[in-house]
């Protein structure tokens, strides 16, 4: 969802909500599988799009 979306103007909340899962959920599981919060992950996904252009 992140690498599909990041260009589009989306919250966290947002992202949550499209998953049908609390705000908090989504902050815990992505902590605990990725090793970073959403946040994180979303700000290197548009970096990287950033570089790429």
């Amino acid at each position: 969802m992140f690498d599909d979306h990041a260009q589009d103007e989306l919250s966290i909340v947002d992202i949550a909500n499209a998953l049908n899962v609390p705000l908090r959920t989504l902050q815990d599981t992505m902590r605990r599988e990725l090793g970073m919060t959403p946040s994180r992950r979303l700000q290197e996904v548009r970096l990287g799009l950033a570089h790429a252009r």
